[in-house]
């Protein structure tokens, strides 16, 4: 994969980064603090914009198969599953895709 680039970032709260891999645009969230209604409701602002000014249509993230709380996490995002793939050392992981609503 490709170097991160950031383009959302709340000092202390969460950094979000797209990637380029594989002619799709993977994003990414780190979240630097404890998880809150007010984090979550910054964070859905940050990324529906962010979702709006981009002219990429599809964004893609990678979830290990069993982690159902980030599962979760990017539904409540707009991610729905898209397909098992096979990633580093033979391990599958789920390949969540969202489109951009026109």
């Amino acid at each position: 994969m490709s170097r991160r680039v950031p383009v959302i970032h709340r000092t202390g709260l969460y950094t979000v980064t797209l990637e380029s891999a594989w002619h799709h645009t993977f994003i990414h969230c780190d979240i630097h603090t404890k998880w809150t209604r007010l984090v979550k409701r910054k964070l859905q602002q940050d990324f529906s914009n962010l979702i709006e000014l981009s002219d990429v249509q599809e964004f893609y993230t990678l979830s290990a198969t069993d982690d159902h709380k980030h599962h979760k996490f990017l539904a409540l995002f707009g991610f729905t599953l898209e397909d098992e793939v096979p990633c580093d050392e033979g391990r599958i992981r789920h390949l969540y895709q969202l489109k951009k609503s026109e």
